[in-house]
Parts: structure tokens; C-alpha cells; sequence
């Protein structure tokens, strides 16, 4: 009976630090979304301000799937000026997945078509320290419609 007993507490225990490491795993995303209906768990690779003054947010998530070795989200934000809502207009907002890192396998865009229904709000932006966080949404058509919903990113300006 003690042998049973002892044998479960470990059991339970190996458990709990298995479900601790998805916790973690989860709090490292800088960068979510519901993609097609999928929860999309990424990393902010880069947020940065162009020569254009346009704020340009690219996340990324490493080996998805077999078959794709990136997909990427990339969203440009013309006229930022901190936090409040901004419009993603025609090819503003990209969808891509990558195989051996040169090779797309899918790429969608935002259309004209798309751009009602495509948007980032920035949330949070402390212009000393660069740090930015802030909500977005958008709608991408290529060879299938690629639907974004619920996106949630939080990063630094470089």
C-alpha cells in the first residue's frame, strides 16, 4: 500500500511540473492570435519604426507544423503617432508561412476588399523605453482567406 501511495505522489508530481512547463511556454508568447479558428502562439521577431514613420510589427513562430519552418505575421502602421486605432489598409497586414526560410508556401495580404475588417489598436507605447503593446485584427486573401481575430502583441521598439 505505501509503495502505491508513494508511487502516485510522484505521478502527481511529474504531472504538475509538466503542466507547469506549458504555463511557461504560454507566457512566452509575445505575440497571439486565433488564426482560421487555431490558437496561434508566436514571438514578436522585430518591431521597429521605418524611414516612413510607418511602425512596423513582425511576429513569428518557429516550426508550426511538419512541412513549414516559419509563419509570420507582419503588420505596418502608417502615420503612428502612439496609442489609438489605426485603419490596415491594401497589403498593410501579411500572412506568410516559410519552408527552408526562402521558399513561401503561403502567402496573404490585406486587400482593398479586406481593409474594413482590419485594424491594430496600440494600447500601451512609452516613447523613452520603446515599450509597445496593443490588439489587432485583420483579414487576408491569397490563394485562401486567412482570417486573424484576437491578436494580442507586446514588445519594444528597436
Amino acid at each position: 500500500m505505501k509503495n502505491i501511495i508513494t508511487g502516485l505522489l510522484i505521478f502527481t508530481l511529474i504531472t504538475l511540473q509538466g503542466c507547469s512547463k506549458e504555463v511557461i511556454l504560454e507566457e512566452s508568447c509575445t505575440m497571439t492570435a486565433i488564426i482560421n479558428g487555431s490558437n496561434w502562439c508566436g514571438q514578436i521577431f522585430q518591431i521597429y519604426i521605418d524611414t516612413e514613420g510607418q511602425l512596423v510589427i513582425n511576429g513569428d513562430k518557429k516550426n508550426p507544423r511538419p512541412g513549414i519552418d516559419s509563419e509570420q505575421i507582419v503588420m505596418i502602421v502608417k502615420d503612428f503617432d502612439g496609442t489609438g486605432h489605426y485603419p490596415l489598409g491594401a497589403s498593410q497586414a501579411i500572412y506568410r508561412e516559410w519552408f527552408a526560410e526562402d521558399q513561401i508556401l503561403t502567402l496573404a495580404s490585406v486587400s482593398s476588399e479586406d481593409a474594413e475588417a482590419s485594424f491594430v489598436v496600440i494600447d500601451s507605447y512609452d516613447a523613452l523605453s520603446g515599450s509597445i503593446g496593443g490588439s489587432f485584427e485583420f483579414e487576408a486573401t491569397g490563394e485562401s482567406k486567412i482570417i486573424v481575430k484576437e491578436g494580442k502583441f507586446e514588445g519594444s521598439i528597436e
